[in-house]
């Protein structure tokens, strides 16, 4: 509720959300009924075990720090599981707060008299809870009146500097790369990213010679997980194969396939970890030229990527 407005930068905005989730924001709860302080704790801990042993929330007993941020998440547990009920009870009723009638007691003191409509006129939120200090006077009415939807986080972008190793699964060869990548999300889409990637490799170990390559791919990423990439990556490259004056100039295209983890939330670094499928396949040489005897697989390439990631 605050980080979201407070910085631009993504890493800060971050540093933000992860303290406040911790430590708690007061905020502002409007009902019917009226406005209400809480104290506000991200997923991480609203959903985890207790802290203390639990106790009786007796705000007027002595209580420990522990004890009573436990008291604290109980309390917006029960609001939680309360505003929920209420908003089922209040579309069985047909919506309530829509009714005329009651938008123009939508603030007032007096509660409904039947049963029902008392627990949603409690319990049902008319507006966005707010961080104490910035919440806005009252209107009356329905929630579109008086709520307010958060400013969207800015979109994924970020970039990679990575070291590749590879193998042919035949045993043909190994090979060893660095690659520079940028990725951004592909327009409105964000459980999709697309990419441009500039690569050098270097290949040993063939009976035709060593090779000196620089690729370039365009690549869809599918974010399957919040820090696990689905990878599809067609790639173009071209080079030299051996260092004799006898040497060949090839190009070539293929696809690439894998998948990419982010594990910065988990281990605090920003790493990129990748295992991909490679399958270059040679479509010139200076020999043959294009296509005919040109044509041929370089192998069925299995390449473990290790990285560091910009965001």
């Amino acid at each position: 509720m605050r980080a979201i407005t407070s910085r631009r930068s993504l890493g800060d905005r971050r540093f933000d959300h992860d303290y406040d989730s911790r430590e708690g924001v007061v905020a502002v709860v409007e009902t019917s009924a009226g406005h209400f302080p809480t104290v506000a704790f991200g997923d991480t801990y609203l959903l985890g075990p207790a802290l203390s042993t639990p106790v009786e929330c007796e705000w007027s007993a002595v209580l420990s720090a522990e004890q009573t941020s436990d008291c604290l998440l109980d309390n917006q547990r029960g609001f939680l599981v309360s505003a929920i009920a209420a908003s089922m009870v209040d579309w069985a009723l047909g919506g309530t707060l829509d009714l005329p009638e009651a938008a123009s007691d939508a603030t007032s003191d007096t509660a409904p008299a039947q049963p029902a409509e008392r627990f949603v006129h409690a319990y049902l939120p008319l507006a966005a809870t707010r961080v104490a200090g910035q919440e806005h006077a009252a209107r009356p009415g329905r929630f579109r009146q008086a709520g307010s939807i958060p400013v969207p986080p800015p979109p994924l972008v970020f970039e990679t500097l990575a070291f590749k190793v590879a193998n042919d699964v035949a045993g043909k060869g190994n090979q060893l790369g660095l690659d520079v990548a940028f990725y951004e999300e592909l327009g409105e889409w964000a459980t999709w990213l697309t990419s441009y990637r500039i690569g050098l490799r270097s290949t040993s170990g063939r009976v035709d010679g060593e090779q000196f390559t620089v690729d370039f791919s365009y690549g869809f990423h599918w974010r399957w997980a919040a820090r696990f990439l689905v990878d599809l990556e067609p790639f173009f490259y071209g080079g030299i194969e051996g260092l004799s004056p006898n040497r060949l100039f090839i190009m070539g295209l293929g696809p690439q396939v894998g998948i990419t983890a982010l594990p910065e939330g988990w281990i605090k670094l920003p790493l990129e970890l990748g295992v991909h499928y490679r399958f270059p396949l040679t479509l010139f040489s200076s020999e043959h030229g294009f296509f005919g005897d040109s044509i041929r697989s370089e192998g069925h390439w299995l390449q473990f990527s290790l990285g560091m990631a910009f965001m």
